[in-house]
């Protein structure tokens, strides 16, 4: 019984493992933001960015529900 190996073809995108199918890489995430890759890993190393974070050899991926909880705990509401 011969498996195929289960490999995230693009290092941007984990859908086609659907064992990280929730899950964006963080070059990925950046663009999203609009910051960059060595922002996210500073907040990181400060424990200041989004949760969730995952990291799988050299690549570092975001669960997307932790991040989407993150950022509706940083919303601000302004008083009209």
């Amino acid at each position: 019984m011969d498996r195929e190996p289960t490999t995230v073809s693009d290092e941007n995108t984990a859908t086609s493992s659907p064992l990280l199918a929730d899950y964006d890489h963080e070059s990925a995430l950046a663009d999203t933001l609009n910051v960059t890759v060595s922002t996210l890993r500073t907040w990181a190393s400060r424990r200041e960015g989004p949760p969730g974070r995952v990291k799988i050899g050299r690549s570092v991926y975001y669960r997307r529900s932790a991040v989407q909880a993150w950022l509706r705990d940083r919303e601000v509401s302004f008083a009209a």
